[in-house]
């Protein structure tokens, strides 16, 4: 007996198709034909002996489904190249599963729970359902691995019904390579759609021709059809993922490139609409959520998001964290330390894949204290998950709670608010708005929203034109800051034994001092035309009339506006002179009006304190001033 079953389910040995056996074309054969084999009728004895069912009744629940699906899937093989690879091999491995699914069903009393008398009631019933399932595990694979052509030429797909008139079948190669892919990564579950629904697109254009056959004016092709339907952004979302599957295939030797077909088909999309919350908007949603919290327990009745208090403390989750969805509805009692003030992030409920912590600010930590006791209450466990309505709420019968509900809460705020609201705007909120903050720092902006990269959160950061304009508007009111230094030339002819003198004074602008040369140009001549109006004293020090470091070799600076005006206005003479100072005019009518006989040009190293004379009066100059005698426009 033990060998009898062992028959079973030992497997015929896989033998690759040959290409002349899938070019050929097989003629459909009749239900009764293909279940006649010694092998089928002996998994058919052994699934009608895994029944208590009379033959005829066998018949009519089990045969018939057999027939048809034998009729369906023909002698299609159940892969290329693994299990069950020869023609035939789909038909003989759905009767495989449905004997080895009564196998073990029988080791249960279904359904789980029930009175005996109900479950030896329902029996036969359970044995059906599980043996239906059984057999149509894999039935997908002809209508998404396998091409079948039909001898007219048309393309047959398994809801046309079962096949009858000559036909052949041929492998595509791209899933294949795609669950390749998948299977030798470990990829987040919605990344791993994203990767099917581009493979699904991409079978939809190219059809039976195998992945090593596309070239890139293929794609090229293919970009053209599919922007006719889809966005540039989910163009860019295929390509990038069926990119890296051709990456990965041509790394490992799965398909003959030499070069990606998929290189350079990215488009530039379209601006997204702005996908941040108004400041408004989010307070008009808040103030509606404590609203309801305050009805709710003035009336003792449910509100119209209830309960109210665990909807806005979900909504203050998101708010204050910019958590994705996934993260939040996968948080466990476990997770969230109160003491600490953080909240642990798993990795495997992240895109990146990357465990990380979330501090607790203080405007989330009542509504999160309120859920945690509450739990606390309940009886949760440490692995329970931390938001679930499910149980803080009579009104819903499911286990867990799920991103359907979330949304559905979401949108009744949307409705109120007149602004769509999602989980997943708050994370561009949350990026914006720490980025608009006097100590921004982009560092913890990607890490508090837990990116790869800080490109990618550079896109999650929506332009403020109205600080923009701030901005402007204070550059425009600020006077701009001059740095010139004055320092001593001396003429030709002359050297240091020459004296004070000689000594002439240049302007030249930089942060130190230059050293004269013999340039003919117009700046340096206009140099020299303000140093023969200055005359200095011999011990007279380099000087640097701005408000940066004082110039190398001085320990004195010039930090009085007026007294660098009083020296710019002196050295300036005329059109030639205009050095970018928009304030000459007024420098000149104060000294014509206010210097009466000094100004200050210099500093001084002998006297602390000086005046500039006017009339009787004297005016007071800052410390490190020396006077200069001055009339008629020139310096003696």
């Amino acid at each position: 007996m033990g060998a009898y079953m062992l028959s079973f389910f030992t497997r015929r040995k896989a033998s690759p198709i040959s290409s002349n056996a899938a070019a050929g074309f097989f003629k459909p054969e009749s239900p009764d034909a293909l279940l006649s084999t010694s092998r089928r009728r002996q998994l058919i004895e052994n699934i009608w002996q895994r029944t208590s069912l009379p033959r005829e009744q066998f018949e009519t629940l089990y045969m018939q489904a057999f027939k048809s699906y034998a009729a369906l899937v023909q002698h299609l093989p159940a892969s290329e190249n693994h299990h069950h690879a020869y023609h035939g091999g789909m038909l003989d491995h759905g009767l495989e599963i449905v004997a080895y699914a009564l196998k073990i069903q029988q080791m249960y009393l279904l359904p789980i729970g029930a009175p005996p008398e109900s479950q030896a009631a329902q029996s036969e019933t359970w044995s059906a359902a599980s043996a239906y399932g059984a057999l149509v595990h894999d039935l997908g694979k002809i209508a998404v691995d396998v091409k079948v052509e039909l001898a007219d030429g048309t393309i047959w797909h398994p809801w046309h019904g079962p096949l009858d008139q000559p036909y052949r079948f041929k492998y595509v190669k791209g899933p294949e390579l795609t669950q390749e892919y998948i299977l030798t990564h470990d990829l987040h579950p919605d990344t791993v759609k994203i990767y099917r629904a581009a493979t699904k697109a991409y079978v939809s254009f190219f059809g039976e021709c195998l992945a090593c056959e596309t070239t890139h004016r293929d794609m090229l092709e293919w970009h053209r059809s599919e922007l006719a339907r889809i966005s540039k952004r989910s163009w860019n979302t295929y390509s990038s993922h069926l990119r890296t599957v051709f990456r990965y295939a041509m790394e490992h030797g799965l398909v003959e490139l030499k070069v990606n077909p998929l290189k350079d088909t990215r488009v530039m999309p379209t601006k997204r609409p702005k996908k941040t919350i108004g400041n408004d908007v989010i307070v008009r949603a808040r103030n509606w959520l404590r609203f309801l919290v305050q009805e709710e327990l003035s009336t003792g009745k449910r509100s119209e998001i209830t309960p109210a208090w665990f909807w806005l403390a979900v909504f203050e989750t998101f708010y204050y964290t910019g958590i994705r969805l996934n993260a939040l509805l996968c948080l466990r009692y476990e997770n969230v330390d109160l003491g600490q003030r953080r909240i642990r992030v798993r990795g495997e409920t992240e895109k990146t894949h990357r465990e990380f912590m979330i501090p607790i600010p203080d405007g989330m930590m009542p509504h999160l204290v309120r859920v945690m006791d509450t739990a606390k209450k309940i009886g949760f466990s440490g692995t329970d998950q931390v938001f679930n309505i499910n149980r803080f709420s009579g009104r819903y019968k499911r286990e867990h709670m799920n991103s359907d509900q979330v949304e559905a809460m979401y949108k009744k705020l949307t409705n109120m608010t007149g602004t769509r609201m999602t989980p997943h705007r708050f994370r561009h909120t949350i990026a914006s708005e720490l980025m608009r903050q006097p100590e921004r720092n982009i560092h913890i902006t990607k890490n508090l929203l837990n990116h790869s990269n800080i490109a990618t959160t550079m896109e999650y950061i929506e332009l403020d034109y109205d600080l923009m304009r701030e901005v402007m508007n204070e550059r425009g009111q600020q006077q701009a800051k001059i740095n010139y230094l004055v320092r001593p030339v001396i003429p030709k002819g002359s050297g240091p034994a020459a004296g004070s003198a000689g000594s002439r004074l240049s302007l030249v602008s930089g942060t130190e001092p230059q050293p004269a040369t013999t340039e003919t140009s117009e700046a340096k001549k206009a140099d020299d035309k303000v140093a023969e109006r200055l005359e200095l004293m011999s011990t007279a020090p380099l000087i640097n009339v701005s408000n940066s470091t004082p110039v190398s070799g001085h320990n004195e600076l010039v930090t009085s506006h007026e007294a660098k005006a009083q020296a710019l206005s002196l050295i300036s003479d005329g059109p030639e002179m205009e050095y970018g100072f928009g304030e000459l005019e007024d420098i000149g009518r104060w000294i014509s009006e206010k210097a009466a006989g000094e100004i200050v040009v210099q500093i001084a190293a002998e006297e602390d304190t000086a005046t500039i004379s006017e009339g009787k009066a004297s005016i007071q100059l800052p410390d490190g001033y020396y006077r200069i005698p001055w009339s008629s426009g020139s310096v003696k």
